[in-house]
């Protein structure tokens, strides 16, 4: 497996309103590049935590325990929960995974994604380094349960 965190490139510096402006600058690329890695997956699904305070960006299908599963029909469809999942004035949520494969996608608060791909997966590449930072940094897995799934 390979994770990559693809995030804002943000001015060193910069007052609020600037980096209010790129973040938001950078929701679509952001969404676009990923989509373009996962949206050969056939078995996407967005899962969340069932006591979770913000509304889904899908709703839920069905529950297992405490989680709430949704699955993913179609790019258009995955776009959307992208979008939403990385922007960051947007209060929606998702961890986004593969039943059949090691893709998956988990947004943080600042639009920041953390994307793991399969090992013979193209790596992911910024199409603009000025506006997007892209960062190999599967030495990571080793070091969490980021990818793992939704923890109880």
């Amino acid at each position: 497996m390979k994770l990559y965190l693809v995030q804002p490139n943000l001015p060193a510096g910069a007052d609020r309103a600037t980096v209010d402006a790129r973040l938001r600058a950078c929701i679509e690329p952001i969404a676009d590049l990923i989509l373009s890695h996962l949206s050969e997956d056939p078995a996407l699904f967005a899962i969340r935590h069932k006591d979770e305070v913000s509304e889904p960006c899908i709703p839920p299908e069905i529950s297992y325990g405490y989680a709430e599963v949704a699955g993913i029909s179609d790019p258009v469809t995955l776009r959307k929960l992208l979008l939403a999942c990385g922007d960051p004035f947007d209060e929606r949520g998702v961890l986004i995974r593969s039943l059949v494969t090691c893709r998956a996608v988990f947004y943080g608060y600042d639009g920041q994604a953390f994307v793991c791909l399969p090992s013979e997966a193209d790596p992911i590449q910024s199409p603009d380094a000025a506006l997007i930072t892209v960062t190999e940094c599967s030495h990571r897995l080793t070091d969490s349960h980021w990818m793992d799934g939704l923890s109880p």
